[in-house]
């Protein structure tokens, strides 16, 4: 894990509390903040949410969290975007974090979210990068769900336009970014952002719910846990969600010669009202 993979910092701390707690057991809320000369309970609301860590607290935590550098500015940025009070001053710290940041994946910032209108234009994306060319044809015979051509052409166009793939002097494709991501930081989305994300996700889960009947299950994989846990098991299973994505990425990094197109979907939804809530008993 590093700084760069997150967009929010107070997630970047839960992570690393979560992680000097799993190596050392006595590691505690009281020794993170002691090492920062900071209150416990300030810094426990920080890592729940509730607080955004004072300014003149930045240096204290990069010192700690051996954070030098580029690591150092991108903290310090991450810190001023999340305690942005206008999606302007969050612009304005989000180029800088976008200029900070390593080249090996960025987030889309929002006149781009238009990538995720349906879920075939990242597919395109990919088939593209696959194929190495913007054969609209061969694309749209290799889509399953199957596409219309006219709607691969239109992707192909969205992605040129947003710069997202370019076309090289041999005529090959070549992606800008090996991963995408939508940026779901407060602040970052739009609410018709989040409309337009919220519909991508369910074209996906859609397209999932179909694969159980029309894709043998050799070529899926599809698994569930139901079970009963609280709020800091959840924090810690979201944690470990992030983890599990960051893997994958770097294991299609190793990826030369691909050859297909896959979703891969995580989700943890409820199923019921907590059973401390008095609303509900």
């Amino acid at each position: 894990m590093t700084i760069f993979d997150t967009l929010d910092y107070r997630e970047y701390l839960k992570d690393y509390y979560a992680i000097r707690k799993a190596e050392r057991r006595y590691f505690s809320y009281k020794m993170f903040a002691s090492a920062v000369c900071m209150d416990q309970s300030h810094l426990a609301k920080i890592l729940m949410g509730h607080m955004h860590l004072p300014v003149e607290k930045i240096d204290a935590f990069c010192d700690y969290l051996h954070l030098e550098g580029a690591e150092a500015l991108y903290f310090e940025a991450l810190v001023h975007f999340g305690r942005a009070n206008t999606v302007a001053e969050a612009d304005i710290w989000f180029e800088k974090l976008q200029k900070i940041r390593p080249p090996q994946y960025r987030i889309l910032p929002r006149e781009q979210l238009e990538y995720f209108a349906h879920w075939y234009v990242p597919a395109v994306r990919a088939l593209a990068g696959c194929l190495e060319r913007d054969d609209a044809t061969q694309i749209a015979a290799l889509l399953d769900p199957s596409v219309p051509l006219s709607a691969v052409e239109s992707s192909l166009t969205v992605l040129f336009r947003l710069g997202l793939v370019e076309k090289m002097p041999d005529g090959k494709l070549r992606l800008h970014e090996a991963h995408l991501g939508s940026g779901r930081s407060v602040g970052l989305v739009s609410e018709a952002s989040a409309m337009r994300l919220r519909n991508y996700h369910r074209e996906v889960l859609e397209i999932a719910m179909d694969a159980l009947e029309n894709v043998p299950p050799v070529d899926r994989d599809v698994s569930s846990l139901t079970v009963a846990i609280d709020r800091s098991a959840f924090e810690d299973i979201r944690a470990l969600a992030r983890e599990f994505r960051k893997a994958v990425q770097k294991r299609i990094d190793q990826v030369t010669a691909a050859d297909r197109v896959y979703h891969i979907n995580l989700q943890m939804v409820p199923v019921s009202h907590c059973s401390s809530d008095k609303e509900h008993l």
